[in-house]
Order: structure tokens, then C-alpha cells, then sequence
């Protein structure tokens, strides 16, 4: 399956790339594991316990977590910045620049409209299919809805193609 090789090489990059000490998804595997087994036992109150920190529980190094602030940080900028930004809209430095990461973080439409009121120049490799001026929200919604039905049909072959075993998650 595609989106399990994929997945499978995603860890094993965050492994090699010095985020995490050992495979994230073994960790949280392990605490499923231990929340079936509570459930099993009628321990709720553990099997609780284990679901909720199963999420959180892979421990980052010391690299992977100066990232992860990092990564915080720039999702803070992208949803804080005011719409003082027209130096950056004549140099069209920062909205092409930082779509990509709202994106990731599913904040491109309000990253996109903190650019609408300001005269920004259509990318050049892409074409608008409505014509008209370029519209920075309008574009912004589009890439993220194309990532986000990527995304989902690559999740629904997945589960398509997977078998039931009894656990959830």
C-alpha cells in the first residue's frame, strides 16, 4: 500500500533525520496496546490514560524538539501578523514564500487574507481558471483544497484496503 511505504519512510526520516531517538508510531503502538489491554480488563481509567498520552508520548531529542518549537513558532507568526505587510507585497517576499507552511498548517486563509487589500502579482507558474485580478485568498483556498483532497483520497485508499482488528486509531 502507498501510504503505508510512505508513512513507513517518513519515520524512518524523522529517525535518521535526528527528531526522534526510535520510531514514533512503535511508541504509540505500544500505548494502544497497553489501553485495548485496560479496556479488556474493564480498567478504563488506564485505558483512557494510555489513549491520551499514547498521542503525545514519543520523546522527541533535544534537535527534534528545538524543531518542533521552531515549527510553533512560525505557525504563531503566520496566524499573528498584522496587515502592516506592504513592503513584503511590493517584493512579494513573504506570501509565496510562506504558503507552503500555512498550508501544512491549515491557516492559508487567513494567511491569505492578511495580503487581499495589497496589489500582489499572480505567481508565474499558475493561471488563474476564473480570470479576473489575481485574488490572494481565492488562490490560497484552492492550493489548500487541492492538498487536502489529496490528502483524503490517499487516506481513503488506505482504509479501502486495510482489514479490522478489533482496535481502533
Amino acid at each position: 500500500d502507498t501510504f503505508e511505504t510512505v508513512k513507513k519512510q517518513i519515520y524512518a526520516s524523522l529517525v535518521t533525520g535526528g527528531f526522534f531517538p526510535g520510531n514514533p508510531q512503535k511508541v504509540r503502538n505500544l500505548y494502544y496496546i497497553l489501553a485495548g489491554l485496560a479496556f479488556f480488563t474493564g480498567n478504563l481509567i488506564l485505558c483512557f490514560v494510555a489513549l491520551i498520552f499514547g498521542k503525545s508520548m514519543p520523546r522527541k531529542t533535544l534537535y527534534g524538539a528545538e524543531q518542533a518549537a521552531v515549527a510553533r513558532s512560525l505557525k504563531n507568526f503566520l496566524v499573528s501578523q498584522d496587515k502592516k505587510l506592504g513592503f513584503q507585497a511590493k517584493k512579494q517576499m513573504m506570501f509565496e514564500k510562506l504558503l507552503p507552511y500555512a498550508v501544512a498548517f491549515g491557516v492559508e486563509e487567513l494567511w491569505a487574507a492578511r495580503f487581499k487589500d495589497l496589489s500582489l502579482k499572480e505567481p508565474s507558474w499558475y493561471t488563474s481558471s476564473i480570470g479576473g485580478p489575481f485574488n490572494s485568498v481565492l488562490f490560497a483556498r484552492s492550493i489548500g483544497q487541492a492538498a487536502s483532497v489529496s490528502f483524503a483520497s490517499s487516506v481513503s485508499v488506505k482504509s479501502s484496503r486495510g482489514f479490522s482488528s478489533g482496535f481502533s486509531g
